[in-house]
């Protein structure tokens, strides 16, 4: 199944084995190796765009701290 085609949703990534926290830091992960230059407001931005299902946006605090870890730079937001 192609993941990209099925809404992002807790409950769908579940639905072929996948965790919040595996798929947040992969996520996060791939977006520093990318683009490793954003301010918080962009990494902001590309979570709500990956992540458009309000059940996931209680993830964003740790998107945003692996986005940090990932470029070395550890934030206020990011340490928290």
């Amino acid at each position: 199944m192609d993941l990209l085609l099925v809404e992002n949703s807790p409950e769908a990534c579940a639905a072929v084995g996948l965790e919040c926290r595996n798929c947040i830091q992969s996520s996060a992960t791939s977006v520093a190796r990318v683009c490793n230059e954003m301010q918080e407001s962009g990494v902001r931005q590309v979570f709500f765009q990956l992540y458009r299902a309000t059940a996931c946006s209680f993830m964003l605090p740790a998107f945003q701290r692996v986005y940090a870890e990932a470029t070395g730079k550890v934030t206020s937001i990011a340490a928290a």
